[in-house]
């Protein structure tokens, strides 16, 4: 979950198939309204795995014991990953700040 007015043009790519790790994923964005501890709107974007029977996934998700996605405003490599293969994203000056991107 990271700040909609920093992260909103992640809205445009919803539903969008990219690569992570040799397995597609498919992202889903969503946005809502929080009120603690400021009130904003907030956005929130995962890499949903497309096959979820492979063997991949099922190895993981017993290790879990749950269904899983991969948040990717929380993992800077997974985010820098998926930057690379939406060549429309180069519309948006992106800085590495703290730790994270952020739009400049």
């Amino acid at each position: 979950m990271a700040s909609y007015t920093n992260y909103g043009f992640w809205a445009e790519f919803d539903g969008r198939k990219v690569e992570i790790d040799g397995h597609v994923h498919i992202l889903r964005v969503s946005s809502y309204e929080v009120i603690f501890p400021v009130k904003q709107r907030v956005i929130s974007v995962y890499a949903e795995p497309v096959d979820k029977t492979s063997k991949w996934y099922c190895a993981i998700r017993a290790e879990l014991r749950d269904d899983w996605s991969t948040d990717v405003l929380q993992s800077p490599e997974v985010e820098s990953a998926i930057y690379s293969q939406l060549p429309e994203l180069s519309d948006h000056a992106l800085a590495w700040q703290d730790g994270r991107f952020e739009t400049v």
